[in-house]
């Protein structure tokens, strides 16, 4: 037990020197210490400034400590990664890893997804994945008190929680008691609304907009750096080969989640982020890690499991009730 303590904060300490090379972005290429400051002091262009969780949590340390809050960034997005390194641990657990498998399957993850983080990246997005993997994690438990404490903070952090109510919905149906379930689905709702509104009123004085619309931008860059965009359609064609390999009756809840959030990201993606913006898939980093390394597994055992029977009434039977 202890040499897996030690190989886990190898693990963790590893990604997490890793993940503080973004300051260094941040620092050459954002303009450094004035971009810093600007982020957290809530001065950034919309709709980036909505993204307040970091943000606010800094000032709140300053208050506390009297350490400059754009002190504070860095930090709280190093203590981040090192809760998803352990959460996707723990995820990677409860589908059946043993528990040093799913501490490297976890480690491979991270890293992978801090690389789609080098082009354009946010305070905002290693929490993300952060927050959607505890969500998930506490939906397939059946601690729905636990995801709805955490539902208001990840809409703090990110505005696409929406996809994990979507998610919750599709899981919860008949599993309790529809004045239950309709109440729960409206508390997710007005939360959402609330602090969409707030924010929006708070910062409507800042330039910019309440998203930026690229999907005319995005084809033309598409077709102006043809070797990139053949470079991409390889990329998305292997992961969705291998994600596809790891579906099965044991990862059906994750795969109900695939494919409820990712397919409405791709739309996002190509509408509303960035041609080259891959971190924009935060929110599907615990599914699709999960699933690609179950495909890896099945790849290598030369036993694939018949990836169509995780219907819904599977991924439900592995959700403990309340």
């Amino acid at each position: 037990m202890k040499k897996i303590y030690i190989f886990d904060a190898i693990l963790a300490i590893t990604f997490m020197f890793s993940v503080y090379q973004l300051y260094h972005i941040w620092e050459a290429y954002y303009g450094g210490y004035d971009y810093i400051w600007a982020v957290s002091h809530s001065h950034e262009f919309r709709p980036f400034v909505y993204r307040m969780l970091v943000p606010l949590l800094s000032r709140i340390l300053e208050y506390s400590t009297g350490i400059k809050s754009e002190n504070w960034l860095t930090p709280l997005v190093l203590v981040s990664s090192i809760g998803l390194y352990f959460a996707l641990k723990e995820l990677f657990i409860y589908h059946g890893k043993e528990e040093k498998v799913a501490s490297i399957f976890s480690f491979l993850s991270c890293e992978a997804f801090l690389f789609t983080l080098i082009a354009y990246p946010k305070v905002y997005d290693i929490p993300t994945a952060l927050g959607f993997t505890l969500a998930l994690l506490l939906i397939q438990k059946g601690n729905h008190t636990g995801y709805l404490i955490l539902f208001p903070i990840m809409t703090l952090n990110r505005e696409t929680t929406f996809l994990m109510t979507l998610f919750w919905m599709v899981i919860s149906i008949g599993r309790m008691s529809n004045w239950k379930f309709v109440f729960l689905t409206m508390y997710q709702v007005v939360v959402y609304i609330a602090i969409r509104f707030i924010l929006m009123a708070t910062f409507a004085y800042l330039p910019g907009e309440l998203a930026q619309w690229n999907l005319r931008d995005n084809f033309l860059s598409y077709i102006e750096y043809p070797l990139l965009t053949a470079f991409l359609l390889i990329y998305f064609t292997i992961l969705f080969h291998v994600v596809l390999k790891g579906m099965s009756t044991e990862t059906a809840f994750i795969t109900i989640a695939f494919f409820v959030i990712f397919p409405i990201q791709l739309v996002l993606y190509f509408t509303l982020g960035m041609s080259w913006e891959l971190r924009v898939f935060a929110e599907s980093v615990p599914t699709i890690s999960v699933l690609f390394f179950s495909g890896i597994e099945n790849i290598y055992r030369d036993k694939i499991p018949n990836r169509w029977k995780f219907f819904r009434m599977n991924a439900r039977e592995n959700v403990i009730s309340d």
